[in-house]
């Protein structure tokens, strides 16, 4: 999470050992806009020694004491592992962005309590793994990520000292370090590892340690220790398989008879080429020789500055990812690469949707000033761009290369929802060009050009709308099984993106979000079919996809089908296993659930303008009570069995079960005075003129 802090930042660090001197205080040091103004030790007199060294006005010898009292912007916590947990969370209860050494804490449990506590106190909780900021990491990085190794099917880390116990601090204690070479330097090599390979899917994971050498000896490299007091393994062995079939082996020591003192690196073999971590060097073999593809001649020295800088930066609240939307997404389960993410180079969809909820709000508000001096010139921009992007063929507009809201079919032609949300974009923009008195002769006429030539996809003898041009010819399968885990994407690790973009595989609603968004023009028929073809075809794995066909199901008249719906879409984030957000829940989602309840079971839709009501609750509901506001009257409505109570503090017009009503103040409507459709309430007619 970024964040915006004045300046000059105001520091604390916890604990003054080797790592909060060597690393954090000589990093402060440098800038002019942070202020070190507190240091904390177990040991007050190291905090004072540590305190004059770089001229901060406070020691103290109890973290809580010193947070309350000095209230700092940012904290680095450098204390022992034990420690982190408690140190790091006091930290963010008291408002300060955090920088925690590694590990995050002693259990997996802590670490992520910590996370949580971050997001939910909107701070910065960073952790020095200081390698991921290295130059030859970023370089072997992108070269993964482009495909230059090919699969990786194999990694070696090994972060191995012949005689390197460290003879100061709290290494060699388990109580409160946590482990010896594992987690003090073979994390390290094995998070390097893992972020050049992009995090991919652990399937299995084996190791086996020893402590054979640090309890026997009492000197080596770094020391003096107590062979009696050591607690911790001194060699680890570990072998991780992930899903794609590739493994990395992982080996890491305090003490080993090696030849080497040291060795701490990363090498990675792939089909293409192979790579060595530190300096960044790809190589392959031709014909029994090296061929060098890209080397560095020194290994980046400056990591841990990066590491820093990068922290600092965010804080201040300049952006640690430059897009949204990220190059790359999930690993290709065939090839172990990760596979990139075509939503922003062809979901342009988006464009008209954002138009859809202009022209939207103004239905509800009739909010002249809004839409004549800034919704109209988004409208008309936003046409502007459909009628650049269509092409020509045979004879009509087509628009090719995108993606609709289903995200797992990528790069298609004549997406329909794409298509028709297309042509009510350029549609809306005459209609409120001509309104507002906005002239221009000739945006109106390619406009009207553009309406009469583009092509929509046609329902067939069934009413199934094509969801593009080549959909109805890829095969099905069963999805049976993918969508008792809807939310997980679980066929990811079955198959790659280009192995389910050449299926019958939707990850979530799109014929039907535009029966949805669109119901005018479709009849009841044709949103039934829809539903009942493209359903068995859904995965739901966004967290919106199942509100969506409940809300299209309760105005085809099937209300149980829509309870069924909504009350699966309410467990991706309230029932016992729920995954659509990090932070617990997905507001997206609650919205879409409001809207099933309300535009579901109230049967609420907005139809050439005017607002609609046909309410049908599910059998076991006794009442549904909700506001509304509608042009400047706030409106309350309630649903009892066979009656409707409507509230409201503007004379108001509505279409209630198919007939036209006029409230002023407080009306209460029956039922078997309306006409009810017998088909259900999706539309009544499929005609839409511009």
């Amino acid at each position: 999470m970024s964040a915006s802090t004045p300046l000059p930042l105001r520091v604390a660090i916890i604990g003054a050992g080797q790592v909060a001197d060597k690393v954090h205080a000589s990093y402060y040091a440098t800038r002019s806009d942070v202020q070190m103004v507190a240091v904390m030790d177990s040991r007050l007199e190291q905090a004072q020694a540590f305190a004059e060294r770089y001229a901060i006005p406070s020691a103290w010898q109890d973290a809580h004491e010193m947070l309350q009292e000095v209230k700092p912007d940012l904290v680095s916590v450098c204390s022992p592992n034990r420690f982190h947990f408690e140190h790091v969370m006091a930290a963010l209860e008291a408002g300060c962005h955090v920088m925690c050494e590694k590990p995050p804490a002693m259990t997996p449990h802590q670490a992520d309590e910590m996370r949580l506590a971050a997001r939910k106190a909107g701070k910065v909780l960073a952790y020095d793994f200081h390698h991921r900021f290295a130059l030859d990491t970023q370089l072997l990085r992108d070269a993964v990520m482009n495909g230059t190794l090919g699969e990786i099917y194999f990694t070696s880390a090994q972060a191995l000292r012949r005689c390197g116990v460290p003879g100061w601090g709290v290494f060699t204690n388990k109580s409160l370090q946590g482990g010896g070479p594992l987690i003090d330097i073979g994390i390290h090599m094995l998070d390097a590892a893992m972020y050049v390979l992009g995090f991919p899917p652990v399937k299995r994971v084996t190791a086996h340690s020893f402590q054979r050498l640090g309890n026997r000896k009492h000197t080596g490299q770094f020391g003096e220790w107590d062979p009696a007091q050591f607690t911790v393994e001194d060699a680890l062995f570990g072998t991780i398989e992930f899903c794609n079939g590739g493994i990395l082996r992982l080996d890491t020591s305090f003490a080993l008879n090696i030849r080497e003192q040291s060795i701490m690196n990363v090498s990675f073999c792939g089909e293409k080429a192979g790579a060595t971590l530190f300096p960044a060097h790809i190589y392959n073999d031709e014909a029994g020789v090296l061929q060098t593809l890209t080397q560095r001649e020194e290994a980046d020295d400056r990591r841990h500055l990066r590491s820093m800088d990068a922290f600092v930066r965010h804080v201040m609240g300049e952006p640690v990812i430059e897009e949204e939307t990220p190059e790359f997404a999930a690993i290709n389960i065939r090839t172990g690469v990760r596979q990139k993410v075509a939503s922003a180079l062809a979901e342009h969809h988006i464009v008209a949707d954002i138009a859809w909820a202009v022209v939207a709000y103004w239905q509800a508000t009739h909010d002249d000033a809004f839409m004549r001096n800034e919704g109209l010139t988004l409208l008309m921009e936003t046409a502007s761009f459909w009628m650049g992007r269509a092409t020509e063929i045979n004879g009509r507009l087509e628009i090719h290369d995108v993606i609709g809201p289903d995200e797992y079919t990528e790069h298609v032609n004549n997406n329909a929802y794409t298509n028709y949300l297309a042509w009510h974009n350029v549609a809306c923009a005459r209609q409120f060009m001509a309104k507002f008195g906005r002239e221009d002769a000739r945006f109106t006429d390619i406009a009207g050009k553009f309406l009469a030539r583009l092509w929509l996809p046609e329902a067939d003898a069934e009413g199934v709308i094509p969801q593009d041009d080549t959909f109805m010819a890829k095969p099905a399968i069963d999805l049976s099984r993918y969508k008792a885990k809807a939310g997980k994407q679980t066929i990811l690790l079955d198959y790659s993106r280009a192995e389910v973009n050449e299926m019958q595989i939707l990850k979530q609603a799109d014929v039907v979000m535009l029966n949805y968004l669109l119901p005018e023009r479709f009849t009841p028929q044709q949103c039934a079919a829809n539903l009942a073809f493209y359903e068995p075809r859904t995965i739901h794995d966004s967290s919106l996809s199942k509100a969506i066909h409940g809300i299209v199901l309760a105005r085809c008249g099937d209300t149980e089908g829509a309870y069924a719906f909504w009350r699966d879409g309410i467990a991706i984030d309230l029932g016992d296993d729920p995954h659509s957000s990090d932070d617990g829940i997905h507001a997206a989602a609650t919205g879409a659930i409001w809207l099933g309840a309300i535009q579901g079971f109230a049967g609420l839709h907005i139809s050439d303008g005017e607002l609609h009501l046909a309410p049908k609750l599910p059998a076991h509901w006794q009442k549904l009570a909700f506001p509304l506001r509608w042009r400047g009257a706030t409106i309350h409505i309630t649903c009892e069995d066979d009656l409707l109570t409507i509230e409201t503090t503007a004379p108001v017009t509505l279409t209630l079960w198919g007939k036209t009503l006029h409230v002023s103040g407080r009306k209460v409507c029956e039922r078997k005075d309306f006409l009810v459709p017998v088909n259900g309430i999706a539309t009544t007619e499929g005609r839409h003129d511009a």
